[in-house]
């Protein structure tokens, strides 16, 4: 018998019996359309999970000062500044994948405006600063490249400063003293509450990095100490005499020179699926090979990526991932279910016309094909309209903006093939039985 002859056939019969076919093609459908919906929501929840999660950091890496050894006792990590200016453009130039870089120059002090004052962190920052954090300005500007240039005197605050320093007023455009230094508040940070911590994170004073180290610094050398607290320029430099500023020397012949370009922490934001094991490595060569032979003993420095975060984000990808799985897998299988046993009760119900077809010459696998193609067209219509009303739940969960479901050609594609499998995976046992049936015996039911 020809496939269009199997077809046909196939038709009539779920015409002749249409309120069963359509309750097995409904059930199909509600398995197809909710597989849809939940792959979209999950999807979108799992999408924005990573978000989050590298938001905090999970492509990140810090490099930090090393041990250091003082008097026989071995201090801390960070104990004693080691990272440069220098090191930090040696990254940008030589670590491929680097998004967004900063160099952090760190200390605390009571900042001071009109008759308030309040002790803070103050932390001078580069403008890779605000991209590494995921840190934004909701009112002002944050820190950029000019205010490093011109060792301009401005300063980005937090939520909590701004509350504490100048209350029931703007503060962008207000001015505030750090260590009798005076600086404009160009922005006001958007709120991101406490850290993992308890460290309250808007209770912080962000100043371009140039500035921190050379108007705030209080461990200059007496060459530094002439530092215009105006222009940022050595005030008593003859023309054609190299800045100062611009002076380098090794760590221990010229400290201050050092400690005018040192930071304290540098942190370096990679792209999304850079091997974080390999980017520090790459990271401690380029360091090691600016540090000359002999001069320290050991790396003076520590490389660390952010790895909890990245492991966090790989698990809750891939739990979210097996309850999609899960729940996609009992839908399906609850409608193939429902296909098997609308197939049953045909093939019970006609008994009769399967011995007849096999008395005059149909063989069996006529027989098991047509209920074959019955079970792939119960299937197919319920794909079809899962389909349909999958992708309308979606567009209405989107339109009253209830979440931000995510979804693919090929995720969809793979649902509808799924639920078409599944179908002709429980069809096949009543379709066997069928064929398998004795026509002798068939003839004789009534």
């Amino acid at each position: 018998m020809s496939w269009a002859t199997t077809l046909h056939e196939a038709f009539r019969a779920l015409r002749a019996r249409l309120g069963r076919a359509s309750l097995a093609v409904l059930m199909t459908a509600v398995g197809v359309g909710t597989v849809i919906v939940l792959v979209g929501i999950l999807g979108g929840a799992q999408r924005d999970v990573a978000r989050r999660i590298q938001a905090l950091g999970s492509n990140l890496v810090s490099v930090s000062p090393g041990v250091v050894s003082s008097g026989g006792a071995r201090l801390g990590y960070g104990s004693r500044p080691s990272l440069t200016q220098s090191d930090i453009d040696a990254i940008v130039r030589e670590v491929p994948g680097v998004v967004a870089i900063n160099g952090i120059w760190w200390s605390g002090g009571q900042a001071i405006a009109g008759a308030r004052n309040w002790t803070t962190r103050i932390h001078g920052v580069m403008p890779g600063y605000f991209v590494v954090r995921n840190w934004a300005a909701e009112r002002g500007r944050v820190i950029d490249e000019d205010d490093i240039a011109g060792f301009a005197k401005v300063a980005a605050i937090g939520s909590t400063i701004a509350e504490k320093l100048f209350p029931g007023q703007d503060a962008v455009g207000q001015d505030l003293r750090l260590r009798n230094v005076p600086f404009r508040v160009v922005g006001v940070l958007e709120p991101k509450g406490q850290s993992f911590s308890g460290q309250d994170q808007d209770d912080i004073i962000l100043v371009p990095l140039s500035t921190a180290r050379l108007r705030l610094n209080t461990q200059l050398g007496a060459e530094f100490r002439r530092v215009s607290a105006i222009s940022g320029r050595d005030r008593f430099r003859n023309p054609g005499e190299v800045d100062s500023l611009q002076r380098r020397g090794p760590l221990v012949s010229n400290p201050a020179a050092f400690q005018a370009r040192a930071v304290n922490l540098i942190t370096v934001k990679m792209d999304d699926g850079q091997d974080i094991a390999a980017t520090e490595a790459t990271i401690a060569d380029v360091l090691r090979q600016r540090r000359p032979a002999g001069e320290v003993q050991g790396d003076n420095f520590q490389v660390r990526g952010h790895t909890e975060l990245w492991r966090a984000q790989s698990e809750t990808t891939r739990m979210l991932g097996l309850i999609v799985s899960i729940a996609g897998a009992l839908a399906i299988i609850t409608s193939g279910a429902g296909i098997m046993n609308t197939m049953l009760i045909a093939v019970s119900e006609r008994i009769p016309e399967i011995g007849v077809r096999l008395a005059v010459g149909a063989r069996r696998r006529d027989i098991l094909g047509q209920f074959l193609m019955e079970a792939a067209m119960i299937a197919g219509l319920g794909g079809l309209f899962g389909l349909l009303a999958g992708l309308g739940a979606v567009g209405a969960i989107v339109a009253f903006n209830l979440s931000a479901p995510v979804l693919s050609a090929g995720w969809v594609g793979a649902i509808v093939a799924a639920a078409i499998v599944t179908g002709l995976f429980f069809g096949f046992y009543p379709a066997w039985r069928a064929a398998r049936l004795d026509p002798v015996s068939c003839l004789r039911t009534p």
